[in-house]
């Protein structure tokens, strides 16, 4: 779990590098939008969650309507799942790559 100011600060900073490199692939007609797929990543990095529960507490935080006794999986969550699943691997593991030399680079300065 992210927990010291410091940390969460990194952590968005690296998500405006990452995040960006990232095709959704979400149509303009979709119910979610790339901004809301960002927001349960975040939320399920820094605080170690579950997608559904993520999902679920982003909605809350933005007052829409969310049963949280449902077992469902959220619909927020069960969309990201399905447009992570198309995501090309390839392209993700050269982002992470460029993070970690920049990571490497910020820790020597």
């Amino acid at each position: 779990m992210v927990e010291t100011t410091e940390a969460k600060q990194v952590c968005r900073a690296v998500s405006t590098v990452v995040y960006p490199a990232l095709d959704f692939g979400v149509k303009p007609c979709g119910t979610y939008t790339r901004e809301d797929f960002e927001k349960v990543l975040s939320r399920i990095a820094f605080e170690q969650e579950f997608a559904n529960t993520g999902g679920k507490t982003v909605q809350l935080d933005r007052s829409e309507p969310v049963d949280i006794t449902s077992t469902a999986r959220n619909p927020l969550a069960k969309s990201l799942l399905y447009h992570l699943r198309h995501l090309d691997a390839d392209a993700i593991d050269a982002q992470f790559l460029i993070f970690g030399l920049w990571f490497d680079d910020v820790q020597v300065s």
